[in-house]
């Protein structure tokens, strides 16, 4: 079975580690997978993309996760889409905001994932 047409999930991440893991998670789940590493560009590919999901890590180097979020939030075409926030620890104040749909801790494990996302397939 291929790829679904309007199943794209955008994944900004940093971590070379957690990006590989986490576009396998997706991939793994018949949904394409768009990666990007600069949370400034997050919220024009969402634009562009229209995904069913995006998933940020909190802890980038430009600009945190947390200020994604906000900017996406912010913009009209980008504010209802459900995001996943993958972090060390869940202390984060962002994890309460609108959207936000859950979070993934390190170690990652791929239930875990599923568990949150299969609501949106």
């Amino acid at each position: 079975m291929g790829v679904k047409k309007n199943n794209t999930i955008i994944i900004v991440e940093d971590d070379p580690s957690m990006l590989y893991v986490l576009r396998r998670f997706v991939e793994s789940s018949r949904c394409r997978a768009l990666v990007t590493t600069q949370g400034k560009t997050a919220v024009s590919l969402a634009e562009q993309e229209a995904p069913i999901m995006i998933i940020i890590g909190v802890q980038l180097a430009e600009i945190d996760g947390c200020s994604v979020l906000q900017n996406l939030r912010q913009n009209t075409w980008t504010q209802h889409i459900p995001v996943i926030l993958v972090s060390n620890s869940v202390d984060e104040k962002c994890y309460t905001a609108e959207g936000v749909i859950g979070y993934l801790t390190v170690p990652l494990l791929y239930q875990n994932f599923l568990t949150l996302m299969t609501p949106f397939l």
